[in-house]
């Protein structure tokens, strides 16, 4: 399955101004972030956990899936 930002943001009934509040930026920074094409991970991770979510990077290899643990949260 894939999803824009803004569409999981939707999905998740969340505005704009409820996502800017939570991650308490401007909501011009939020409109910019879901338009972007390559966002940093923990800015990624930042707005899934403001969603409710928890972020989790899984790479694909013919072997196998393998989830990446190198991106944890660094504020625990």
């Amino acid at each position: 399955m894939s999803i824009s930002l803004q569409r999981l943001r939707e999905a998740r009934k969340m505005t704009l101004v409820n996502l800017s509040d939570e991650l308490k930026i401007d909501l011009d920074a939020i409109s910019t972030m879901e338009r972007e094409v390559d966002l940093c991970i923990s800015t990624l991770r930042s707005c899934i956990e403001a969603m409710g979510g928890k972020l989790k990077i899984t790479v694909e290899f013919p072997e196998g899936a393998i989830q990446i643990e190198q991106f944890h949260d660094t504020a625990s």
